[in-house]
């Protein structure tokens, strides 16, 4: 079971991103690539695309916890596309 904090929730709005796309990159249900951040060791950066959307979701794998989202960064894109061979 996966717990929205109020942060990601308030950046789903903001951009028009939604829960189900979120379930759906942390359930594994597309594409994703997981990268363990380099500076807290309980949080997971999953970059996924989903409905032409590239998206990154920021996760405490202790906790269950989706902390953040965002869209991907260029460079981002570019390593994801790379590695899921969608160039």
């Amino acid at each position: 079971m996966w717990n929205f904090s109020a942060h990601i929730l308030k950046r789903l709005g903001e951009r028009d991103i939604s829960k189900s796309e979120i379930l759906s990159i942390v359930n594994n249900e597309v594409d994703i690539l997981v990268v363990p951040s380099g500076k807290d060791k309980n949080i997971d950066l999953y970059f996924a695309k989903i409905n032409n959307k590239y998206l990154m979701v920021v996760v405490n794998r202790k906790t269950k916890n989706l902390v953040t989202t965002r869209k991907m960064r260029k460079n981002e894109k570019i390593a994801f596309n790379k590695e899921s061979s969608y160039e």
